[in-house]
């Protein structure tokens, strides 16, 4: 399918089965039936809604900071921070019309395990929660699984004037309420970039960020430092 969580029932067996979950369920308090006038993320955002709405309590939400560093000293990051996992990546950015659109193909490996990824990730003009003042910032940014065929049947559609971004991404916590990925590019030796994800947007998280690492600059509303266009620069 086009958002890269296939079926493999025929369209008439899927809509058989459809309809008897849909009478199995359809009586029942809680019952919430989300049509496919949606693209599909947001069909997972409206499920979530739902799920956390019959749970009685707020959806969690986390706030993504992205910064340039200095590359850091993987041992170091070793010693010092909690549950590292270590991955390496592949992506294949794919031809766009949108100049503030980016899709790409991604292979995930870890250890003898690879897996498939479609991306996208698409720039809009938001208000900086800052300073109240208009930025670029990613407003869409999904990440989806895809099978081994699906990836290869879509190589067809990359663009070869754009470099294949290689990189090792470590991912881990410091304390309890930040958790980064810090990607090394083979591009550049020189620089990393940093995602810190926050349970809550204060001075006080990011301070821990900008205490451990040495930030040469935060990215989060510029466009010019997303990965497509690191891949199209070569770093």
């Amino acid at each position: 399918t086009m958002d890269g969580t296939p079926r493999y029932e025929t369209p008439e067996e899927a809509a058989r089965l459809d309809k008897k979950v849909y009478e199995a369920w359809k009586e029942h308090e809680n019952f919430y039936e989300i049509g496919n006038s949606f693209i599909f993320p947001k069909k997972l955002d409206y499920a979530i809604s739902k799920i956390f709405g019959v749970a009685g309590i707020d959806i969690p939400k986390e706030y993504c900071r992205r910064y340039i560093i200095e590359r850091p000293d993987m041992v170091d990051l070793q010693d010092k921070c909690t549950d590292i996992s270590v991955f390496t990546d592949q992506t294949f950015f794919l031809k766009e019309t949108d100049p503030n659109c980016f899709s790409s193909l991604r292979i995930r490996r870890k250890g003898e395990n690879a897996m498939y990824y479609n991306g996208k990730q698409r720039w809009g003009i938001v208000k900086n929660p800052d300073d109240g003042k208009e930025v670029e910032m990613a407003v869409y940014d999904t990440l989806f699984e895809i099978t081994e065929k699906e990836f290869i049947h879509s190589l067809q559609k990359i663009d070869s004037s754009i470099s294949i971004l290689d990189k090792m991404t470590y991912t881990f916590y410091l304390g309890d309420a930040v958790r980064c990925e810090v990607d090394f590019y083979q591009c550049n030796r020189k620089r990393s970039y940093l995602r810190a994800y926050l349970d809550v947007d204060t001075e006080e998280n990011r301070a821990i960020v900008e205490k451990f690492f040495k930030v040469v600059r935060e990215v989060t509303y510029n466009k010019h430092f997303s990965e497509h266009e690191i891949a199209r620069t070569n770093g």
